[in-house]
């Protein structure tokens, strides 16, 4: 995760250079190899993937294939979390649509404390709600 690009783990001697631009070369690397799952640039996890073979070397077509799944993963995970992300947002709208409706219904001061109070406790599973009206100071004049 600390390098964010593909490495592998060095189960014996393996050749490691970097290209002119940085970038690692793992042709025939082998073993394991890790590839960073990122999002927006950042790292938010490690895609790995182990050959139960000694020895085994991977090509340069199968890490472009992992570095190609591991790009995708990162893709599904983020639209997973902006969909739950969506649905929550869309509750709390729907619940604040739904409150509201209730609160504009009443036609007293004292109803639309009560409804908001009701709608809100309901809404949410509150054991208490609470509004209080004023400034909160006391002027101290009769």
């Amino acid at each position: 995760m600390k390098q964010g690009r593909t490495v592998y783990v060095n189960l014996q001697e393996a050749s490691h250079t970097d290209n002119e631009n940085g970038a690692s070369q793992l042709d025939g690397a082998f073993g394991a190899l890790a590839t960073p799952l990122k999002i927006r640039g950042e790292t938010i996890g490690v895609f790995g993937i182990q050959h139960h073979e000694p020895g085994r070397r991977w090509t340069s077509d199968e890490i472009a294939l992992i570095e190609a799944v591991s790009e995708q993963m990162s893709l599904a995970l983020e639209n997973a979390r902006l969909f739950e992300e969506t649905g929550r947002r869309a509750s709390r709208e729907r619940i604040i649509a739904d409150v509201t409706q209730q609160v504009w219904s009443a036609d007293e001061i004292e109803a639309v404390m009560r409804t908001a109070v009701t709608q809100l406790g309901e809404k949410l599973q509150a054991s208490e709600v609470i509004i209080r009206l004023g400034s909160g100071t006391n002027s101290g004049s009769s």
